[in-house]
């Protein structure tokens, strides 16, 4: 009990040490670039992540490494006569907590206001006083702690190594293109339509598996250039 009490601990420290890198990361690289065009800062981000994948390819090496699933999750948790993984589910769960937690930050709170119209205009945030500076570096912190929190409760499920992001990404932005440019409950829907696509692909079509994600982000794009819940400029 005492050496799980003291994981979460360094758990809860880490995010915030990644969350504070965020921040860092926001003043150095995204701040300056905010009036670029938005190719050169997925430019520079892409870069940068090149950067640190060498950089924890030096320190880890490039092997495969594999992280156990918790004691207390390693069973399996019978629901209508179906033995399902407990840690999935428990997956599921902080998942599902996760999600409705954030919409109802980014919905009810203050600072949640102050994220939706620096997202919406910036310009005119601003002048009504808003320090859109601090609500940017806010932002950058949150989703990369949310990044650190998905890739550590992810990690018992995946082989970890310093490039297991390359196909995340690809599927981060598929679901950013599918749900809409700044819809958060378009790239919600989105994410459990590639989940469901995907899963039932291997079942069904195992050759066509990685394939289907794709060609429902091209059936959307024709029936709805701007996204399943996104919205002309």
């Amino acid at each position: 009990m005492v050496i799980q009490v003291l994981n979460g601990l360094v758990f809860s420290g880490l995010l915030y040490i990644v969350s504070a890198l965020g921040m860092a990361l926001d003043a150095a690289v995204f701040r300056p670039l905010q009036r670029e065009d938005p190719l050169t800062t997925l430019l520079v981000t892409f870069g940068l992540s090149l950067v640190l994948v060498d950089a924890a390819q030096t320190i880890w090496g490039k092997d495969l490494r594999a992280m156990p699933v918790p004691e207390a999750l390693a069973g399996s948790i019978q629901i209508a006569g179906e033995a399902f993984p407990a840690y999935r589910l428990a997956v599921i769960l902080v998942a599902a907590v996760v999600a409705g937690g954030l919409s109802l930050w980014l919905q009810y709170s203050r600072i949640g206001l102050y994220v939706r119209a620096s997202s919406a205009d910036p310009t005119v945030t601003a002048i009504q006083g808003v320090n859109t500076n601090a609500v940017s570096a806010l932002v950058v912190a949150v989703g990369i702690g949310l990044t650190g929190l998905a890739g550590a409760i992810a990690a018992p499920l995946l082989a970890l190594s310093p490039t297991m992001g390359d196909t995340i990404v690809i599927q981060c932005f598929m679901i950013v293109v599918i749900g809409g440019l700044g819809s958060f409950s378009g790239a919600f829907i989105a994410a459990i339509l590639i989940g469901q696509v995907y899963s039932f692909g291997i079942v069904y079509l195992p050759w066509a598996s990685t394939v289907l994600p794709f060609l429902l982000m091209v059936s959307v794009l024709i029936w709805r250039p701007t996204g399943l819940l996104g919205r002309r400029a």
